[in-house]
């Protein structure tokens, strides 16, 4: 395991890991019943087992949907995937550069996500909408995906408000296109109330 890649490696042991340090917090809180109603409501996001408290809150993921955009569709691709990754495997991609594998400083913080996959002439592209509680969240996750972003022009990067957007794969004459999209969401976004604030009286 150690030395699978740390996509495997994170994904893998997480359950395991997290898993138990979650159960521990949720045992702590409220006994064994508490656990019991935790397999009855379990977590919905990774955030929520790697942030009991935000499970303790019930704090929901931001709904993030990236539309059909004209212009990819004009051009050939096609879309073929989509999902939501979460805080964990967003830990994964950001922390590309370092040795652990992940960097989960600059995945704390995320609010919700979508990743589009398409597809032209054999050859894949991606585009990735991810939101954050704050601009500041947002601004720490910018900069860990620049960093991490190869050093080609069908790759992109950028953050407007809380929202950051990742572009691999997409011919660069289509980003302004797909940017359009981005700048329509984040500008929406702003406006939205955020995420609720943790509540530690809660109990089950």
């Amino acid at each position: 395991v150690d030395d699978a890649q740390a996509i495997l490696r994170v994904t893998l042991v997480a359950p395991y890991l997290r898993g138990l340090q979650f159960i521990a917090a949720v045992q702590g809180r409220g006994g064994w019943p508490a656990v019991n109603n935790a397999h009855r409501r379990p977590p919905a996001t990774s955030e929520q087992v790697l942030h009991p408290d935000k499970y303790f809150a019930r704090e929901p993921a931001e709904a993030v949907r990236v539309p059909e955009n004209d212009a990819l569709v004009a051009a050939g691709f096609d879309r073929i995937e989509e999902d939501t990754l979460g805080e964990l495997e967003l830990g994964v991609y950001l922390g590309q550069d370092r040795p652990s594998g992940t960097d989960e400083q600059a995945a704390a913080g995320w609010a919700g996500d979508r990743l589009v996959v398409y597809r032209r002439n054999g050859k894949a592209a991606a585009i990735w909408w991810t939101t954050w509680d704050s601009e500041l969240d947002a601004q720490e996750a910018f900069l860990a995906a620049r960093s991490v972003s190869p050093k080609d022009p069908n790759a992109r990067v950028e953050r407007k408000g809380r929202a950051v957007w990742i572009v691999r794969g997409l011919p660069h004459r289509l980003h302004r296109a797909a940017r359009s999209d981005f700048n329509s969401f984040a500008r929406r976004l702003k406006n939205q109330p955020p995420p609720p604030e943790v509540r530690p009286s809660l109990v089950y």
